[in-house]
């Protein structure tokens, strides 16, 4: 990176430790698009919310929707009611226009960008002759009226749905004016989006938008793994659960690199997947059922990364333990420390002061 002091240009070097990737990677111009960005960091194994790899098979919308059919051809239509859509290659490809009227999709944009809703045939010839400009793919599915959109999302073990009616004459309700409402959770619902949440490898940050007709048939438009607050008043809520995955994620990043001893225990056995599992928490649905998580007494980590807070790197040993379910840590201080330091709470400063910055 390169930074200006004193009217000079400064080039800089550094390693990320761990990255949370809030933004789409592609966006609707050059400008905004960030994929090398992101395949340097898949070059350095950077650890991330959600995966790199799952963010660059989110890069393109039919990759996406290969994965989605799977599903469908597994649970079937009604338990998975996937709508249909139909893959152009090219402009070449769009000689003939499906039953009308339709929506257009064109490339991967997010955010409402390159779609459009086409009625007649002329519309789609006139649609297919803007995509010969772009020099990219397009999708088309069949347009449905709807009484209003549904979001469901999930952010590691929290569910919300949201029911947003669109009050301007937009077709598109996450454009213009709209009325956000939170309603219940459902079996059906929650069936959607843990199924979406196995994608790639697992998702811990996940969303599912789906559309509800005037006719009460619900459908499944697209998966996002970028779950941005539609609520004003729930952000601060959504922006705890975030911090409590991104938490948990460093931990087990921490685990997994550090040099581990267990101390022996009657209730537990000595490995390293005992310890990640229990400062996970409760297993993923895509992992399969896991065995049963016993008390973990001691894990003594030995050494620390040089990227620790200061007051972490100056301890001689610190002892993690779990009491009545709550972890917990003691520290064996040198001269010059005087008090305990909690690593989780430490970890949860650096994350809050960053966000402030």
């Amino acid at each position: 990176m390169k930074v200006v002091r004193n009217g000079s240009v400064v080039a800089r070097s550094f390693k990320p430790d761990f990255l949370l990737v809030r933004e789409y990677i592609q966006g609707p111009d050059r400008l905004s698009n960030y994929k090398s960005l992101l395949l340097g960091l898949m070059h350095g194994l950077v650890p991330s919310v959600n995966s790199l790899t799952s963010a660059y098979n989110f890069l393109d919308k039919p990759v996406i929707y290969a994965e989605l059919l799977k599903i469908q051809q597994r649970l079937g239509s009604e338990k998975f009611p996937l709508i249909q859509q139909n893959f152009y290659q090219s402009h070449n490809e769009m000689l003939l226009p499906p039953a009308l009227p339709v929506v257009v999709k064109v490339g991967s944009a997010n955010s409402g960008y390159g779609k459009v809703c086409v009625a007649s045939a002329r519309g789609f010839q006139d649609v297919a002759s803007l995509v010969a400009m772009t020099d990219n793919y397009a999708c088309s599915e069949p347009f449905l009226e709807g009484k209003f959109d549904l979001r469901i999302q999930k952010i590691g073990q929290r569910y919300k749905v949201f029911k947003r009616k669109s009050l301007s004459e937009s077709w598109k309700t996450n454009t213009g004016a709209s009325a956000v409402e939170e309603i219940a959770l459902t079996e059906r619902y929650k069936t959607w989006v843990d199924e979406c949440s196995c994608l790639f490898g697992g998702l811990d940050i996940i969303c599912v938008e789906a559309i509800h007709t005037i006719d009460d048939r619900e459908f499944i438009v697209e998966v996002n793994n970028i779950c941005s607050s539609i609520c004003p008043d729930k952000k601060e809520d959504d922006m705890k659960s975030i911090t409590n995955v991104v938490l948990r994620r460093m931990e087990e990043n921490l685990l997994n690199q550090s040099d581990i001893y267990h101390a022996p225990s009657p209730v537990m056995g000595n490995s390293l997947t005992d310890a990640i599992q229990l400062i996970s928490g409760p297993p993923s649905p895509c992992n399969g059922s896991l065995h049963q998580q016993n008390r973990l007494d001691i894990i003594n980590l030995k050494h620390r990364p040089e990227s620790a807070p200061l007051n972490e790197r100056s301890t001689i040993g610190n002892t993690y333990q779990k009491t009545n379910g709550v972890m917990s840590s003691t520290c064996s201080l040198n001269e010059t420390e005087k008090q305990p330091t909690n690593r989780k709470s430490s970890l949860s400063g650096r994350f809050f002061s960053a966000l402030n910055d």
